[in-house]
C-alpha cells in the first residue's frame, strides 16, 4: 500500500511541490484568511490544512483556543493502539491464506504478506505482519520489543505455526491512536467537534482519526481524493 503514497508523492515533487516527513504539528493557528502550523521543525503557512491528526489531539493544538465545552468533548473521543510485529520467516507457506484472525491470543491478525505478492519479500524469504491492538495503559503496549515478540512466538509455536528455526528476524512498531472507540456518548461527542471544525474555513480534518471512523484503507483514500477534488472547485 505505501507504494501508492509513494508514486503520489513522485508526482507532486514532479511539480515542484514539497513533501516534509516527521514534523510534529504543534500549533495551528488560524483566522479568516490563512493558517499557520508551529512544527518541531519549522513554521508552515499555506490557505488550506487538512490534518488527521486524532481529534482529541488537534483540539488541544487550535489557536484561537477551542471553547471549552469542545475541548471537553474531544477528550472523550479515545483511539485504541496497534503493536505490529513484522516476522521475517524462511518457511514459505504458514497460514496457508492471505490472514486469519485470533480469538484467546495475544494477538487479533497474522498476515502472511507474500500471499497477497510473491515480490513482498527476497525469493527465500516470507514475511507476516502481527497485530496486537490494545490501549496505551495496557501491559503488552509498554513491554520491550523483545518481550512482545516473545509473547506472540509462544502461541504461534503452539499453534504450530513457526518455530524458531524458521525465524530470521523480526521488528516491533507501536502506533498510537489507530482505532476509534465507540462509547455510547461517541457520536454527541463527535457532533459538537464537528460542529466546531466547519466554522473554521478552508480546514478539512479527514481519515480514520481525523474523522473519528472507522473505515477500510479504500475509503480512506476516497475521502483523501475527494477532498482534494472538492478544494480545487473551489479554487477554479
Amino acid at each position: 500500500f505505501g507504494e501508492i503514497a509513494n508514486r503520489i508523492s513522485k508526482e507532486i515533487l514532479k511539480k515542484n511541490g514539497e513533501i516534509f516527513t516527521n514534523c510534529k504539528a504543534e500549533k495551528i493557528h488560524f483566522n479568516e484568511r490563512s493558517f499557520k502550523v508551529e512544527t518541531n521543525k519549522e513554521d508552515f503557512f499555506g490557505d488550506y490544512v487538512i490534518s488527521t491528526i486524532p481529534l482529541n489531539s488537534l483540539i488541544t493544538k487550535l489557536h484561537p483556543k477551542s471553547p471549552e465545552p469542545v475541548l471537553k468533548c474531544s477528550q472523550k473521543l479515545k483511539y485504541l493502539c496497534l503493536v505490529i510485529v513484522f516476522i521475517i520467516t524462511k518457511k514459505k507457506n504458514v497460514l496457508n491464506c492471505q490472514y486469519c484472525y485470533f480469538i484467546n491470543r495475544p494477538y487479533n491478525r497474522i498476515t502472511e504478506l507474500n500471499k497477497f505478492s510473491e515480490k513482498t519479500s527476497p525469493q527465500d524469504e516470507n514475511l507476516l505482519s502481527i497485530e496486537i491492538s490494545c490501549h496505551n495503559n495496557d501491559e503488552i503496549w509498554n513491554f520491550s520489543k523483545q518481550k512482545i515478540f516473545d509473547t506472540c512466538m509462544k502461541s504461534i509455536k503452539e499453534d504450530g505455526f513457526l518455530d524458531n528455526n524458521d525465524i530470521i528476524d523480526y521488528k516491533v512498531f507501536k502506533v498510537p491512536d489507530v482505532y476509534p472507540i465507540f462509547k455510547k456518548d461517541y457520536y454527541e461527542n463527535l457532533n459538537e467537534v464537528n460542529i466546531f471544525l466547519k466554522k473554521i474555513k478552508n480546514f478539512y480534518s479527514i481519515g480514520r482519526q481525523g474523522q473519528f471512523y472507522y473505515g477500510d484503507i479504500d475509503q480512506m483514500a476516497r475521502f483523501g481524493f475527494d477532498t482534494a477534488t472538492e478544494i480545487l472547485k473551489e479554487k477554479k
